[in-house]
């Protein structure tokens, strides 16, 4: 391999490595932002169901 050939290697083995870890990174934030989704369901059905029970209870106090 002549020196261009070598540089050119070099220079393609950095830009997939910056490649690769740019990849990582956008993965990484993928997994944050969907468990940050994921709590948020499950905190607003958590909500809701005390809603529900606050308000069964409520209609059955005022059956009674």
């Amino acid at each position: 391999m002549s020196g261009n050939e070598v540089q050119t290697h070099n220079m393609e083995n950095i830009h997939m490595d910056n490649g690769i870890h740019y990849l990582s990174i956008l993965a990484e934030e993928y997994k944050s932002l969907r468990d940050e989704s994921k709590q948020a369901s499950i905190n607003m059905f958590a909500a809701l169901r005390w809603g529900a029970a606050v308000l069964g209870v409520v209609i059955a106090a005022g059956f009674t």
